[in-house]
């Protein structure tokens, strides 16, 4: 297998990829309904436009967390929400 180093700069890019335009999205995956997470989501919806701003956040959110969390991102500022099946047993990733 052969590698090549991309040597694509700005310069290279065509007209149509305007790097000006391009997104700025931070992505979150999201299941359960432990604290530990759920809040650490919610203080990153209210911190993004400080600390981040120009920037949105879409969560990746499963069905097991709370209808409550789930709407408090969704109507946070520039944070999106996705909800996502969950299928298997994730209990012992953490």
């Amino acid at each position: 297998m052969k590698f090549h180093k991309n040597s694509t700069n700005k310069s290279d890019l065509s007209n149509d990829h305007d790097l000006q335009n391009c997104r700025k999205i931070i992505a979150f995956s999201l299941w359960g309904n432990n604290p530990k997470y759920t809040i650490g989501a919610i203080r990153n919806a209210q911190l993004l436009t400080t600390i981040y701003p120009g920037w949105s956040a879409w969560f990746y959110c499963g069905s097991s967390v709370p209808q409550e969390i789930v709407e408090f991102l969704n109507s946070s500022v520039n944070c999106k929400v996705l909800k996502m099946n969950e299928p298997g047993n994730w209990m012992g990733m953490f």
